[in-house]
């Protein structure tokens, strides 16, 4: 998947399904668009959070899911990955 593709899917996303914002996390950290460490820091929840979002054990808030789209629909298109 490109970046482009990954932003259009971000952007695509319903803020209430649990498996696709799964699948968004994962893309992200297995495709290398950004590491673990990465996105913490951008959007502030740790390491063993974000791995139970990978791992779909758990999902923010649809509200939360929603503002979090954004933070990395704006950082996907800082970087030229």
């Amino acid at each position: 998947m490109t970046r482009n593709e990954l932003i259009l899917k971000i952007q695509a996303a319903s803020k209430e399904d649990d498996k696709e914002f799964q699948e968004i996390i994962a893309t992200l950290l297995d495709q290398g668009f950004l590491t673990e460490t990465d996105l913490c820091r951008e959007i502030g929840a740790s390491k063993p959070t974000i791995r139970r979002w990978k791992e779909g054990k758990s999902s923010p808030l649809p509200l939360m899911r929603l503002h979090l789209f954004k933070r990395l629909i704006k950082k996907l298109q800082e970087n030229d990955l």
